[in-house]
C-alpha cells in the first residue's frame, strides 16, 4: 500500500486505475481493522498514515483528486473514528447531581441517585403524644378522678349525691377543687353532699389508670405513693373541738388497709382489719424518739405510703423530722383489690345528720404535689 501511495502522490501522475483499487481495496481493509482497535481502546500506528495519506490523495494532484474522488465513500467512517457518543456521555449529569447526598452522609456512591437525600432529610419526626394539660406543680391528674362535696346541679345538698368529674383536664369548681400552676387545693363544708356510702363530706381524689377508668391493685403488686400538702383549715365540732381530716388512703371493696389522719397537727392511721383478729386498729405516726409531730395550720409537710405483702409503711417528714408506723399485713388482705385516695375528707358531718361527729365550718387542704401511684 506504501509503493501505490507514493504513485499516487509523485509529481507525475504514474498510478494505474488498477493501482488505485488495489490501493481502495487495502485501505478500506486497514481503516476496518483500525476502527475495531481504537474501539477497543488501543490507537494504532497506521491510523496516523491512512489520515496523512488521505491527506495527500486529497491534496490537489491529478492523482490525488482520483484518488480522493475514490476513497469518498470512506470518508464517513473518519466521523465513526472519535466515537463522539462516548464524548457526549462523559458530562454524566446523574453523578454530578448525586454530590448533594454527600453533605447529608449519604454514601458519596453514584448509584445512590436511586435514593435521594431529600426523603432522609425531611422525613418527619415521629413525636409522643401530648400528655393532657392536666399538671399542677407536681401533680398529673390525668391519673386521678375526684368526688366533690356538691351535687349535680353544684348544690351543697347534705345528701348523698356528691358529684365525681372524671375528666380533669381544665377542670376546676372553686373553691371546692381549686387547681393553679403550683397546687390543687380541696375543700369540703361540713354540710355538703356525700357519697353514698358516708356520713361525711369530701372533695377527694380516686386512683385512675390513666385511661378514663378506675384502677385496682393487690397487696402482692404493691404501691407506693408519696405528696406535699397543708391543711389550711379544720371543721369544728358540736363541742367546739377542731375536726379531723383524712389527707390519704388505700381503699378496699368496703374497709379502709390505711385512712392518714391529720388531727390537730398529729398524723396516725387506721387499718379496719389489722392484726390476727383483723379489727380495726390505729397506728401513731413517731420519730425515733417517740415523739408525735405538731403540724401547725398552713405548714407544709410530706407523707409517704408504702404497702407490699408484708407490711403497710407511713412516713411523714415535718421541719427535717421523720415519723413512721408499720402495719404489718393481716390475712385479710392478700388478694383485695385496693386503690390510693387522696384529698380533703372531712370527719365532720352535718348537725342533724347521722354522723358520728357533727358540727360546722369546713376542711381545706392545699397539695404541692402528689405523685402518680406506682405498684
Amino acid at each position: 500500500m506504501t509503493e501505490i501511495l507514493r504513485k499516487a502522490t509523485d509529481d507525475e501522475p504514474r498510478a494505474t486505475l488498477a493501482d488505485l483499487n488495489r490501493l481502495r481495496a487495502e485501505t478500506a481493509h486497514s481503516i476496518e481493522a483500525i476502527r475495531a482497535e481504537v474501539a477497543q481502546g488501543r490507537p494504532h500506528s497506521d491510523l496516523t498514515l491512512g489520515l496523512v495519506a488521505l491527506a495527500l490523495v486529497l491534496g490537489g494532484t491529478a492523482g490525488g483528486f482520483a484518488l480522493g474522488r475514490l476513497f469518498a465513500p470512506a470518508v464517513p467512517i473518519v466521523n465513526v473514528a472519535p466515537a463522539a457518543p462516548t464524548v457526549t456521555v462523559q458530562p454524566a449529569p446523574p453523578v454530578i447531581n448525586v454530590q448533594p447526598q454527600v453533605m447529608v452522609g449519604d454514601s458519596p456512591d453514584s448509584s445512590a441517585t436511586v435514593a435521594p437525600p431529600a426523603p432522609t432529610v425531611l422525613a418527619p419526626v415521629t413525636e409522643t403524644p401530648a400528655v393532657p394539660d392536666t399538671t399542677a406543680a407536681g401533680i398529673d391528674l390525668s391519673f386521678w378522678k375526684v368526688t366533690l362535696p356538691v351535687n349535680g346541679q353544684g348544690v351543697l345538698s347534705g345528701e348523698g349525691d356528691a358529684m365525681e368529674v372524671t375528666e380533669l383536664d381544665g377542670f376546676s369548681l372553686p373553691p371546692y377543687f381549686v387547681v393553679d400552676d403550683t397546687s390543687v387545693t380541696f375543700m369540703a363544708p361540713t354540710n355538703s353532699a356525700r357519697t353514698g356510702g358516708s356520713n361525711y363530706p369530701r372533695s377527694e381524689l380516686r386512683e385512675m389508670d390513666g385511661r378514663g377508668d378506675e384502677y385496682e391493685w393487690t397487696v402482692e403488686e404493691g404501691g407506693h405513693l408519696e405528696a406535699t400538702l397543708r391543711v389550711n383549715e379544720l371543721p369544728t365540732t358540736s363541742d367546739g373541738a377542731s375536726g379531723r381530716i383524712v389527707i390519704g388512703q388505700i381503699h378496699g371493696p368496703n374497709d379502709e388497709l390505711c385512712r392518714l389522719y391529720f388531727d390537730n397537727g398529729r398524723l396516725y392511721f387506721f387499718d379496719d382489719k389489722a392484726g390476727e383478729d383483723e379489727e380495726e386498729t390505729q397506728f401513731i405516726l413517731t420519730a425515733l424518739d417517740g415523739s408525735e409531730p405538731a403540724i401547725a395550720l398552713g405548714d407544709e409537710f410530706s407523707y409517704a405510703i408504702d404497702v407490699d405483702q408484708d407490711n403497710l409503711v407511713v412516713t411523714a417528714t415535718y421541719k427535717g423530722v421523720t415519723y413512721r408506723a408499720v402495719d404489718p399485713i393481716s390475712a385479710f388482705w392478700p388478694g383485695k383489690p385496693v386503690y390510693f385516695k387522696a384529698g380533703a375528707y372531712v370527719q365532720v358531718g352535718m348537725e342533724g345528720s347521722e354522723a358520728g361527729t357533727v358540727g360546722t365550718g369546713e376542711g381545706s387542704v392545699t397539695f404541692s404535689a402528689l405523685s402518680r401511684p406506682s405498684h
